[in-house]
């Protein structure tokens, strides 16, 4: 499912999304509700939740450019 990636960001690689999912953390629903468990830098982190909130209305716009 697209929710449960985040390699679509820019600056996030294969280590990074590991690092989300060994977190328990598995969609961006889950990332925005936990994402100060992840184990990531704090400006990483705020870039992630900036892109899912983007990514999540475009979605609810059926922006899917």
């Amino acid at each position: 499912m697209l929710t449960s990636t985040f390699i679509h960001i820019d600056g996030i690689g294969k280590k990074a999304e590991k690092s989300i999912w060994d977190s328990d953390v598995f969609t961006w629903s889950e990332f925005l509700e936990k994402h100060d468990q992840v184990k990531l830098g704090i400006r990483k982190k705020e870039k992630i939740v900036g892109y899912i909130k983007e990514s999540l209305s475009r979605i609810q716009a059926e922006d899917y450019a």
